[in-house]
């Protein structure tokens, strides 16, 4: 995981590149735009990629951030002068890499891939990979 900080992206309203996340907010210095993470991060998702959140729907363009807990994280591509693709919080500021996160199977939530054990539900059986999280839940 990049450090938390501030970066530029495109502002969903006036498309200058120049909204500043991080904070627990976003804002743009030259229109006034101005919305908390989960706000902004709606409205980046919905007005710059053009992606409309459906609630429920199992492939979701914004993510709960691992870092924060605030439904705030998006992969906004290769925004913040990676070469690869980055997911962004738009609430802390926190940014991964694509290659440091997984979907855990059992959640459905984006968690960084040093959180993963394997599970495995009886000897004879082939284990899986879950969360932390999830696999406390099992063995509780």
């Amino acid at each position: 995981m990049s450090g938390a900080n501030q970066f530029l992206l495109e502002c969903p309203v006036c498309r200058a590149k120049s909204l500043v996340t991080g904070g627990a907010k976003i804002y743009c210095p030259p229109c006034g735009y101005e919305a908390d993470g989960t706000n902004g991060a709606a409205d980046w998702v919905n007005n710059v990629l053009g992606i409309v959140e459906q609630p429920g729907h199992r492939k979701r363009a914004i993510h709960e951030c691992p870092a924060c807990k605030k439904e705030a994280l998006v992969a906004a591509g290769s925004a913040g002068g990676s070469a690869k693709e980055n997911f962004i919080c738009f609430s802390c500021g926190s940014r991964w890499q694509d290659d440091e996160l997984l979907i855990c199977q059992e959640c459905s939530r984006l968690r960084p891939a040093d959180e993963f054990e394997e599970l495995i539900i009886c000897r004879s059986s082939v284990g899986f990979y879950v969360c932390h999280s999830c696999y406390e839940k099992v063995f509780k």
